[in-house]
């Protein structure tokens, strides 16, 4: 798994997933999810061995001192099942552990999703529901 910084050059390629997507077609432009874009304290295109798989976000932390997490998959078409399960399996605790060592008083992550295969994926992880969409993934020894 490789994390690499967004960058201008990946537009065409969000664009293209974005256009794709149901949930994200109309919901923010590409440059959302570029390294260093306003209220991001990290984002990376996040590869395996045969190349792109989604792109990642993290907000600065909320006033509950909860990070909201965003992901743009690939289309699924292009990467198929597999290749995401795996990518979530290995990159959430890496992300999280990058999150709780690097963000002052970060108390956890949060992500919204309506999708019922990613929503119960995470659950399995331990993220639980929160309001509306959301689901939370408290860190070990945070309330």
């Amino acid at each position: 798994m490789k994390f690499t910084p967004s960058t201008v050059d990946d537009i065409p390629q969000i664009t293209d997933w974005i256009a794709q997507d149901v949930y994200h077609k109309d919901q923010n432009v590409p440059e959302f999810w570029l390294t260093g874009a306003p209220g991001c304290i990290f984002a990376s295109c996040v590869e395996d061995a045969r190349g792109p798989v989604m792109y990642a976000r993290a907000d600065t932390p909320d006033a509950n001192g909860l990070v909201r997490m965003h992901v743009q998959f690939a289309p699924m078409q292009r990467v198929g099942r597999r290749r995401v399960v795996l990518m979530i399996r290995d990159g959430f605790p890496a992300v999280a552990n990058m999150i709780r060592a690097n963000v002052q008083s970060v108390k956890g992550i949060i992500f919204e999703s309506v999708h019922p295969p990613l929503i119960r994926f995470m659950q399995q992880a331990g993220f639980v529901k929160s309001t509306g969409n959301d689901y939370v993934y408290m860190f070990h020894g945070s309330k």
